[in-house]
Formats: C-alpha cells, sequence, structure tokens
C-alpha cells in the first residue's frame, strides 16, 4: 500500500486532506473517506448498516468538533460486514485500505470488531477502528453533508451520509455514561474508558446546544435503554439510568476541579471514579480541535439527565426543558454586558456558604468564579422543577433581577 495517494483510483477528497504529518490528523481525515465511501455504496450493499458514533455526531457540533480514530456501525442482525469492508477497499483497488477483524472478549452485546489499515504521510500501517454493534433498536436518521466537517472537504460538496438525527444521538450517548448500570462495565476495583468518558460528555453538551426541539429525545431513549436491556438480559429501568449519568456528569465535574471538590461518603466509588476520570482528561483533549469546556460539558449534561428525569416524572415537559436550556444560555451571554445581572448571580453564587439546594461536588463559589456559565447550569441542573415553573410564570429563573 502506497503512502502517496495522489494517483489512488476512487479518492473523494482532495490528497491534501491526507498529508497532515499529525498523527490524529491524519486518522481523522481517513476516518471521514471510509465514512464517505460507505455513503457512497448501494443501500443494498451496506447491508442495512447505520453509521452512529461520535465520528458523524461532529458534523453537528461545527467550531466544537474532535477529532476521532474510530468509525462505529449499527446494525439491526447480524450482516457480511465483510463484505462492506472489501467493498470499500475496492473502491480504491485496494491500494487505500487493508482490513482485519480483531477479536472481541468478554463482550455483553453483540458486536464485530475490525482493523482497517491505511499507510500515513511518513508510511507507518495504521489501524483505524471499525466497530459494528449489533442491537435491535429503531432511531431516528437524517441525511446530513460531510462538508460540516472541520477536518474533511469532499470533492463534491453534495456527498452526505445517512446517520442520526441530533436528537436520536442524545439518545444513543446518554446511556453510555453510566459506570453501575448500562454503560461501561466496572471491573474490580477499576473503571475503564476514562477518556471515553469525556468524549460522551463533550459530544452530548454540544448536541444539546445544536437543537431547539427536544420532543424525540424522552421516546429515543426509552427505545435506547430497552434495546441494551434486551441486549444484555437486563432490566434496569430508564429513570435509574438517568440517575446514574447525573452522577456521572457530576463525577466528572469533580475530576475537572480535583483536588478541590467535595467528598461524597455515601458515594461508594467515589474516590476512585474521580481519580479515574481525571486521569482520562488529558487523552482526551488532545483529540479536541479547540478549547477544553469541561465545566460546561458536565454540567449541561447533568442538567440534561435531571431534566429528563423530570419529564418522565411528569414534573416538567420536554419543551419547558429546551426553554430551560435556551434561557441560560442567553444568561451567559448577556453577563458581562449587564452590571445589574453580574450582582445578581454573584449575590446567589460567589458567597462563603453554598446556596440551599446545591448538589454539586464543588462550590458555588468555586464554580462561579471558574466558569460562570457552569455554576448557573448546576444549580439549574439540582433545582430545575423550581426552575422551570419560575421561568415559565415570570420569564426569569429564581436569582435573576426582574425587569
Amino acid at each position: 500500500m502506497t503512502h502517496h495517494v495522489n494517483d489512488v483510483p476512487g479518492l473523494l477528497a482532495e490528497p491534501k486532506v491526507f498529508y497532515r504529518k499529525q498523527w490524529l490528523g491524519e486518522t481523522g481525515a481517513y476516518a471521514w473517506e471510509w465514512i464517505n465511501a460507505f455513503g457512497h455504496m448501494p443501500a443494498d450493499e451496506r447491508k442495512g448498516l447505520l453509521l452512529h458514533g461520535g465520528t458523524p455526531a461532529q458534523l453537528y457540533l461545527a467550531k466544537q468538533q474532535r477529532l476521532s480514530r474510530d468509525v462505529d456501525l449499527i446494525g439491526y442482525e447480524h450482516a457480511r460486514i465483510e463484505r462492506v469492508l472489501d467493498g470499500v477497499a475496492a473502491r480504491y483497488e485496494g491500494r487505500l485500505f487493508r482490513w482485519e477483524e480483531l477479536p472481541v472478549e468478554g463482550a455483553d452485546i453483540d458486536l464485530q470488531r475490525f482493523s482497517a489499515y491505511f499507510a500515513n504521510s511518513a508510511g507507518d500501517a495504521i489501524p483505524l477502528r471499525i466497530e459494528v454493534t449489533y442491537l435491535s433498536v429503531t432511531l431516528d436518521t437524517s441525511p446530513v453533508r460531510l462538508e460540516q466537517s472541520v477536518v474533511y472537504k469532499p470533492l463534491n460538496s453534495d456527498d452526505v451520509v445517512e446517520t442520526l438525527t441530533p436528537q436520536a444521538f442524545i439518545a444513543d450517548k446518554l446511556p453510555t455514561l453510566g459506570f453501575d448500570t448500562l454503560g461501561y462495565r466496572r471491573v474490580p476495583d477499576v473503571l475503564g474508558h476514562s477518556e471515553h468518558i469525556w468524549k460522551q460528555l463533550h459530544d452530548l453538551s454540544g448536541l444539546v446546544g445544536a437543537v431547539t426541539d427536544l420532543a424525540r429525545v424522552p421516546h429515543l431513549y426509552e427505545e435506547s435503554i430497552r434495546a441494551r436491556n434486551a441486549a444484555r438480559g437486563l432490566a434496569h429501568p430508564p429513570d435509574a439510568c438517568l440517575e446514574d449519568a447525573w452522577r456521572v456528569a457530576m463525577i466528572a465535574l469533580a475530576a475537572a476541579v480535583y483536588p478541590y471538590h467535595e467528598d461524597r461518603p455515601s458515594d461508594e466509588h467515589y474516590v476512585k471514579d474521580v481519580e479515574h476520570v481525571r486521569s482520562g482528561s488529558g487523552r482526551y483533549q488532545a483529540h479536541l480541535m479547540g478549547a477544553a469546556m469541561l465545566l460546561d460539558d458536565a454540567t449541561r449534561v447533568a442538567l440534561l439527565a435531571r431534566g429528563l428525569l423530570a419529564v418522565r416524572r411528569r414534573e416538567i415537559t420536554v419543551a419547558e426543558l429546551a426553554a430551560t436550556f435556551a434561557h441560560s444560555a442567553d444568561l451567559a451571554s448577556a453577563f458581562a454586558g449587564s452590571p445589574t445581572l453580574r450582582v445578581a448571580l454573584k449575590a446567589r453564587f460567589d458567597t462563603a456558604s453554598s446556596p440551599e439546594g446545591w448538589d454539586a461536588p464543588v462550590s458555588s463559589r468555586r464554580l462561579y468564579r471558574s466558569r460562570i456559565s457552569a455554576a448557573i447550569t448546576a444549580w439549574l441542573a439540582a433545582n430545575v422543577r423550581s426552575e422551570v415553573r419560575h421561568l415559565g410564570a415570570t420569564g426569569r429563573f429564581t436569582f435573576e433581577p426582574a425587569g
């Protein structure tokens, strides 16, 4: 396999995309080329497989994007994925990708894992991981233009891929956060995937900001939980999963300010989980194309989890949850230009003791002084029902000045 792609047939982007001389940048470009080639296959040759996961989710996230080394596919039943891999490789006459299947041990769901190797600008064989999960789940899909990727520009600006809608991505990603229920499996004394927890928080936070209509999310989330329960032979209720997602978001918030956080003695695994999640933040940030927003990501997902839980309990509506996200974003934007708002927020959060009802492992003062928007969101997550009611009645949150 040559590492000069100029003369490779079938290429769907300018060759310069692949000459980054940065390992992650090149891998990200090749991942998008593989996805584009998959999208160009006739539907019957794609064997019913659908793109999901973090890579296509970036198409909705504008400048918040991160690089990815993986391509994730989902299928309803076992398909001949090998024929798909052969079909992608054949597009380039075998000169861009070769592949091999990797063993999967101890998986509690039905999946296959492959490496599709390409040669980078230095001529090294780099594995692009391709994972196929077989899950009986129906989620909303939509075509998305590939030119929306920051790192990959196809020759044809009309190139699209069929993937999940932003609402379906939220429903697909939120269950993966739980440590002890439907997410990453805990092995004795160690949690895996600390880097991936940050990636999921990043994607979920960005996806919530990318949509104004969350109406389909509760139904799709239930469908996602149902499918994962069926695949594992479990019966975890959605409420428990949302509580677990809230916990993970709080663990991440504590990890982001470590060691300046408060212990939670009632949580058996809290200390080890905080230290472990903290250990993954550096690897995660190496994949980012901009500055990390750890505090915002953790608190926004906390509000999402607590908000959806309140929706399930009929305490608020999903439209009210969407309005809460929108109004909190407006407040963060208005802060610099409003002395009255600054005084009100300071009086509520920048105090020696956190306000009554504060439910985060970081003091309100420290969070306020670190990231004002995160302090607002953390408060809303803990008090979502009362704040939604006040917003509906007055057009503002309880801590906002009138007028």
